[in-house]
């Protein structure tokens, strides 16, 4: 039996949520207009309240939610092997942000309904549950939404969150609303965690055990393409095959300065050198072109340059999304973003995935097994400092035999840790099957 005053604790806190989202929703409607007209896509504002035609959804489907581009690319491998094992399985994929629901599309084609996750408003959840009627949803990663959670729980509806972490900082942020944290992670089906720091940090804040599976890291499954590699030499060759490439890829903002910093150092011991810099997010290329000039670095925009960037080009910024690997696979070296600002860290299996040497620097906490796992390969190095990012990448650049052992090393270590797609799978199923 539940405690009533742990359960009236919840209450309060889901109701004193929800009227901040109220008061929050204008200005999310105008984020949400402004990433659209900057990326030239729909902002989906019907959808966003749960106004999707009933027509337009297929029938009981398995619902997976994906955020950004990061957990649409790491649901892909998921999402492939549920499609070869329940053909007759429909599924339906909502996401957040205007890129990734870009990509989504253009992964997934007609294979998939694709449409955006209505905001966790009652009324909005609600609209969208009685249109789309899933016979079980999957969050991907830590997406924790009281009012969604609160509704599934009422019309029965299995919650599994799958390739689940939670950061030191994130469990933290939960614990100092602990009734109605503890309520959501009681009313989980199952948590596939990725790591046992991971499962830990869930059971203190009040999951079940029994729910919380060890399941390992899904990116570690990703899939690269046949063709990648091709793809990257013809890329090399068209960027110039005698010059020395490294990226900067999904840097975050304040994180462009630090590594145009470290280039222009780099520059100076190896003046024929390319940085190609990929901003996390594309509706900030604009801003990170200007900050170019303003350093004085020659730089073009790749959508501008048809890959073919000139001799005198010193910095290559990506604007397109979905080319982030060609781009790992076109070059020497592989700096992961959102570490040199506290941003947590972005994917490094990614690079790892193409056998690049790896750098990071030290704000790395939403991968912190995944890093340390790479780093005690020989995979990966992290610096501290936009001096100690240059040395590294001169470093690296001067020796082709180390660059080639960290590579090797760093595609040993994704072989040696795949396996959580079809572990996955697994607790997937056997949601299914309790069904019935």
């Amino acid at each position: 039996m539940s405690n009533p005053s742990f359960s009236m604790a919840a209450f309060c806190w889901r109701m004193a949520y929800t009227v901040a989202l109220y008061l929050a929703t204008p200005w999310i409607l105008l984020r949400h207009r402004r990433q659209a007209a900057d990326y030239g896509g729909p902002a989906g504002l019907g959808e966003r309240f749960g106004f999707v035609a009933a027509s337009a959804m297929p029938l009981s489907p398995i619902w997976i939610h994906a955020v950004s581009v990061g957990e649409v690319n790491a649901a892909r491998p998921l999402l492939r092997l549920m499609q070869s094992r329940h053909p007759g399985v429909p599924l339906l994929l909502t996401t957040t942000t205007v890129t990734a629901a870009d990509v989504a599309r253009r992964q997934f084609g007609a294979a998939v309904t694709c449409c955006y996750m209505p905001y966790d408003l009652p009324g909005a959840i609600a609209r969208f549950l009685r249109r789309a009627n899933p016979r079980l949803l999957l969050l991907m990663e830590t997406e924790l939404w009281p009012n969604l959670l609160s509704a599934c729980r009422k019309r029965q509806i299995p919650v599994v969150v799958v390739n689940a972490r939670l950061s030191a900082k994130s469990a933290a942020g939960y614990a100092r609303a602990s009734a109605l944290s503890q309520e959501m992670l009681q009313s989980l089906a199952a948590i596939a965690v990725q790591t046992r720091d991971d499962s830990k940090r869930y059971i203190e804040l009040g999951a079940d055990p029994a729910r919380v599976s060890i399941t390992g890291s899904i990116k570690f499954d990703v899939s690269v393409p046949p063709t990648l590699h091709e793809r990257g030499e013809a890329l090399r060759q068209a960027m110039g095959a005698r010059r020395k490439v490294w990226v900067a890829g999904s840097t975050r903002d304040g994180e462009e300065a630090l590594v145009l910093a470290a280039a222009s150092k780099v520059l100076e011991k190896e003046p024929e050198t390319l940085l190609i810099l990929a901003p996390r997010h594309p509706e900030r290329v604009p801003a990170v072109l200007e900050l170019c000039k303003r350093v004085g670095a020659s730089a073009v925009v790749h959508s501008s340059a048809n890959g073919r960037p000139a001799p005198d080009v010193k910095v290559y910024i990506i604007d397109t999304m979905g080319d982030l690997l060609t781009f790992y696979a076109a070059a020497d070296i592989a700096f992961v973003g959102g570490s040199l600002v506290d941003n947590g860290g972005q994917n490094v299996i990614e690079p790892a995935s193409v056998g690049r040497p790896i750098i990071c620097g030290p704000s790395t906490y939403n991968f912190a097994e995944v890093v340390a796992t790479l780093r005690d390969a020989g995979a990966l190095v992290t610096v501290g400092s936009a001096g100690e990012l240059a040395s590294c990448v001169v470093r690296l650049l001067c020796q082709a035999d180390l660059r080639t052992q960290m590579g090797q090393q760093a595609l040993h270590a994704c072989h040696a840790n795949r396996g959580a797609v079809e572990r996955t799978l697994a607790l997937v199923e056997s949601q299914l099957k309790s069904q019935h």
